[in-house]
């Protein structure tokens, strides 16, 4: 739960290690539940991404390059609202709800608004992404028409330029996805708001917490360094746990931000 700031009075988040050690409290007794919601989207996706594979290989198989598209939109339109129903099964725990594991399919009940916010979730860090890589894009092909030691530079060793290049614009998206990391939970507590209603709330709600997301995300590195020890299989219960640690994250943001504005409300 969120506590109060000594110096303002005011509720602040949860510590990363308490936000963990709120998730280990939340799956005792459910890591067996936890494990098989895992399993279970795991292997349907594993069946799709096989789907995919076989008939992607439409050369040999001789298969129309159409209907290969129309079987990857498939996929995609199962994988989404299953992406959904995993997330939210996580938060449903998380509250106590001791959700069943046909939770897990929740997303095909409002299938477009759980594939569209998604979908925008995941396109809107590609396009700030874009922003970035056409005009440094443009301005190395300038510098290689302009310069002549650019040039010489360049074609000495080219895959160093577009390393750097793609390398930022890939830490850009990533540092925007966080920004509607949470879009997900938002539909799923308000099925009634537009899509980009969610986005933005997302975007408000992460405002200067984008590190501390980052940070929790980064404190299992360790633990999945660990799981390849074990042939993968530690990764049944690691998947769980930083679903439940992300879920718990929205859950105390969540308060803190009702907390806040119920503070402003009686001033």
């Amino acid at each position: 739960m969120a506590v109060e700031n000594p110096s303002t009075g005011g509720p602040v988040l949860m510590t990363n290690p308490e936000i963990r050690a709120t998730a280990r409290a939340k799956l005792a007794g459910k890591w067996g539940k936890a494990v098989l919601a895992f399993v279970i989207v795991a292997v349907i996706s594993g069946i799709a991404g096989g789907v995919v594979s076989f008939f992607g290989e439409s050369e040999s198989k001789q298969v129309a390059p159409a209907f290969v598209v129309v079987v990857n939109l498939l996929v995609v339109l199962i994988q989404l609202p299953l992406q959904y129903g995993f997330q939210t099964f996580f938060l449903k725990l998380i509250r106590d709800q001791s959700p069943p594991i046909q939770r897990l399919f929740d997303g095909f009940q409002m299938f477009w608004k759980a594939v569209a916010v998604q979908l925008v979730q995941n396109f809107l860090p590609l396009l700030w992404s874009l922003v970035f890589f056409l005009p440094g894009l443009g301005l190395m092909c300038l510098l290689i028409y302009l310069s002549p030691s650019f040039l010489i530079s360049y074609s000495q060793n080219p895959v160093a330029y577009w390393t750097i290049l793609l390398g930022v614009t890939a830490a850009i998206a990533v540092v925007v996805s966080f920004r509607y990391a949470l879009a997900v939970y938002i539909i799923h507590d308000n099925p009634h708001s537009r899509v980009m209603q969610v986005i933005r709330l997302s975007s408000k709600m992460m405002r200067g917490r984008r590190w501390k997301l980052f940070m929790l995300y980064l404190s299992f590195i360790g633990w999945a360094i660990a799981c390849l020890f074990t042939l993968g299989i530690g990764y049944l219960f690691l998947v769980p746990y930083i679903q439940t640690s992300v879920a718990a994250f929205y859950e105390d943001l969540r308060r803190v931000e009702a907390a806040s504005a119920a503070g402003e409300a009686q001033v």
